[in-house]
């Protein structure tokens, strides 16, 4: 990337920065404006020539004036961008919904609410990556409901109830199911599912002789139910449609589809996570050179949360999408503040 000389930053950096207020092409005589008239129209013009031969200005069509291509939204992001303090008003919000302290509200509770927030300060889809889940089971217990099916009922700490359905090759009477049940729930109280994988199926194996083979077979049916929880990363993504108010074509439409797509698989989840994963601070990604998303047309702005108790592992991310000229002077402290709270409460 060619170093600039003061003037042609402070043109490209005018440039920008007006169109992602406006949207629209910009002319020198709007950029002699702005810099008090220290330069004439002509001297601006041939500027923007030149940084439109190094790649970071482009002309649509045949108009007079100038956008920016992701090249020179990479140069002003990376170099030129001065970024806002977040107003006390702006970290309340942020920090009331991280803070709320009720027993109903889950960890996903909170990072939904997060996500909700981030989108309506940045009027961006805010995203969040949550952590993996360490759900603490209450009980688990077996219904039957025909002769080969079994109701597993999951319930966790929070009183939040999952119900699976098992096949059995024998006709199971109702003793073998309080029995298992019984046995399970021994071990269920106050550990989290990755405590119960790491001992429940040695302590079977040294109980087998106390157990007969049908309820075995039930117990053995509940581990397996247990160990299929999925408790990996998962994404919360909130204001979708904010994402449409930018939509002037329908090849905008068609990048915004292959966008939504993506972010419904779970490589790109894990890909995300890796681009912050060794990072210090906020990544940002802009259009084509948004390794996530092919062809999207958007930005990412990422940023990295850690575990409260170490403040060394990377357990999740937050940030927001938007169009390439969302406002990055607002949104990056918006994500570096929430990334930094998260950091300290989770």
């Amino acid at each position: 990337m060619e170093s600039l000389n003061h003037r042609a930053e402070q043109i490209l950096k005018l440039v920008i920065e007006s169109y992602i207020q406006t949207g629209s092409p910009v002319g020198s005589k709007t950029i002699s404006e702005h810099m008090g008239m220290q330069l004439s129209s002509a001297s601006i013009r041939n500027v923007m020539s030149d940084l439109e031969k190094l790649g970071y200005l482009y002309a649509p069509h045949t108009s007079a004036g100038r956008l920016p291509t992701e090249a020179g939204l990479t140069v002003f992001v990376e170099g030129l961008l001065e970024v806002n303090t977040l107003s006390a008003k702006d970290q309340k919000a942020i920090a009331e919904k991280i803070k709320t302290e009720t027993t109903k509200t889950t960890v996903t509770d909170k990072l939904d609410q997060i996500g909700r927030t981030i989108s309506g300060l940045s009027d961006c889809a805010g995203l969040v990556i949550a952590p993996k889940s360490e759900t603490v089971l209450k009980e688990i217990e077996f219904l039957k409901l025909s002769d080969q099916r079994i109701l597993v009922i999951l319930v966790d700490e929070n009183s939040n109830i999952e119900n699976r359905v098992i096949e059995v090759s024998e006709n199971i009477p109702m003793s073998a199911l309080r029995q298992a049940s019984n046995y399970l729930n021994s071990f269920l109280l106050g550990a989290t599912l990755s405590e119960i994988q790491k001992t429940l199926e040695q302590k079977v194996t040294q109980d087998e002789k106390l157990l007969d083979s049908l309820t075995k077979s039930l117990v053995d049916a509940g581990i397996a139910e247990l160990s299929s929880k999925d408790t990996g990363e998962h994404l919360i993504i909130r204001g979708q449609a904010k994402l449409l108010d930018n939509v002037t074509a329908m090849e905008d439409l068609e990048r915004l589809r292959s966008l939504f797509t993506a972010l419904e698989e779970k490589d790109t989840l894990l890909k995300m996570l890796g681009a912050v994963e060794n990072a210090q601070g906020i990544q940002i990604f802009i259009g084509s050179n948004n390794s996530l998303f092919e062809h999207s047309g958007c930005s990412l702005i990422l940023s990295p949360y850690k575990d409260s108790s170490s403040k060394a592992d990377v357990v999740g991310a937050v940030g927001v999408i938007g169009p390439t000229r969302l406002n990055y002077r607002r949104v990056i402290p918006v994500i570096n503040y929430t990334s930094e709270l998260l950091s300290d409460i989770l």
